[in-house]
């Protein structure tokens, strides 16, 4: 597939013939200790691999791998018929264990803890960007090193050449350009999850019940920034963006890291042979939930059916789960500098709902009989009324560079 320059980038890349495999089992067992007493054991087992392409047009970076232009650590690199797969495949053994037990007269307690995990593998969704940068190059518009004051365009730029350092062949390591790619080790994102509840029956005609539920969210997806500059070196303030001597020079050809100086901040990070490095859909982020319910609940009779509940809880988080979109966190290095009320946090909700027998036509109490009945009879009215509070916001204020070496800067959440 061959494309015009569009967008500020010329791409060369296959069409791909992808394939995904997956094995689950589950066993499960409802075992009566007692009259009043039922106990549920279940254990999952899921192997799924992540994907591989038929021609080995897919790529991943390797960290510990060695960058053959500048010798340095970490590089993108293509599949082959020997390493098929982008990332390592995941087993994940997922245990489930709950019970019931009638412990007064119409009251019954019930209890329940499993893990889960989600669906994919090695980062790689339905989405064609999902697959990083191994299946296409793109040769970004670079006009050369621009000054070291912000929004000052290049000396001499010019849209008439805006590939002076050449277009990339393919398939290629993009050694000196932007990459976002996925990363071998990987981790199926896990959620724990546990809840308790007592429900009684106050009479035939209702039903009432409170429960705690809680969960834990391990290695949730994000779009996770892998060359950012070393926290030890913030202080150095705007120092960071004076231009020095590019150790590259003459050894990258192409993208920003061909020029012959550089900014400081682009070499005091992990990998400044790339000018920047995105893990996709890293498995990085952690979440806590608990949550307090009341529920009453009449089944239908005589006429009427009703549910109601309220929930408080509090949903806590350290980066915002990769669908929800944005990066939340403050410190790549240090993702507890972020933990703080989630972006889909609800702290409080209220649910009812209800269905109505209009007490008009056969048989009913009023209109029984005649035109009357043919025409109010067998209605009836339903309805939700929701109450909610909504999610918090962030609030972010600029603050001096003093500041931030003293005690740190960073947005908040607030309702």
């Amino acid at each position: 597939m061959l494309g015009a320059p569009d967008g500020g980038s010329f791409t060369v890349g296959p069409s791909l013939a992808l394939l995904q495999t997956s094995y689950n089992w589950y066993l499960q067992d409802d075992w009566k200790v007692s009259r009043t007493l039922t106990v549920n054991l279940g254990v999952r087992f899921e192997y799924q691999t992540p994907f591989k392409e038929r021609y080995n047009h897919l790529a991943y970076f390797d960290p510990s791998a060695t960058e053959a232009v500048t010798g340095m650590k970490g590089v993108l690199l293509p599949t082959t018929s020997s390493h098929r797969y982008p990332s390592n495949p995941d087993r994940n053994w997922a245990p489930r264990v709950g019970l019931a037990w009638t412990f007064l007269p119409n009251t019954v307690f019930r209890a329940g803890y499993g893990l889960f995990f989600a669906p994919g593998s090695g980062g790689i969704g339905s989405s064609p960007g999902d697959l990083g940068s191994g299946s296409s190059v793109s040769t970004g518009i670079y006009f050369g090193q621009a000054p070291a004051a912000p929004s000052t365009p290049v000396a001499g730029a010019s849209l008439t050449n805006p590939f002076v350092t050449g277009l990339l062949p393919y398939p290629n390591s993009l050694v000196g350009n932007g990459i976002g790619a996925i990363f071998p080790a990987w981790m199926t994102p896990m959620n724990q999850m546990w809840n308790a509840n007592i429900q009684r029956s106050v009479t035939k005609d209702l039903i009432v019940e409170a429960a705690y539920i809680g969960s834990r969210g391990e290695h949730i997806w994000n779009n996770f920034t892998r060359n950012a500059t070393f926290p030890q070196y913030l202080s150095l303030g705007s120092q960071l963006n004076n231009l020095v001597p590019n150790p590259f020079f003459g050894k990258i050809t192409t993208g920003a890291m061909s020029a012959a100086t550089v900014r400081l901040g682009s070499l005091l990070v992990p990998y400044p042979q790339y000018s920047g490095v995105s893990q996709t859909r890293a498995s990085i982020g952690d979440s806590v939930y608990h949550g307090f319910t009341l529920r009453a609940e009449r089944p239908f009779s005589h006429g009427l059916l009703f549910q109601a509940s309220y929930t408080g809880a509090k949903l806590i988080d350290n980066v915002n789960e990769r669908f929800l979109g944005g990066t939340n966190y403050i410190n790549p290095y240090n993702l507890g500098l972020s933990r703080s009320i989630s972006a889909a946090d609800i702290s409080q909700r209220f649910v009812s709902n209800y269905v109505y027998e209009l007490p008009f036509g056969h048989g009913k109490q009023f209109l029984s009989h005649g035109i009357g009945s043919w025409i109010l009879g067998n209605w009836q009215t339903s309805g939700i009324l929701t109450f909610q509070t909504g999610t918090p916001i962030s609030i972010a204020a600029a603050c001096s560079r003093s500041r931030k070496r003293r005690r740190g800067c960073s947005p908040s959440r607030r309702r």
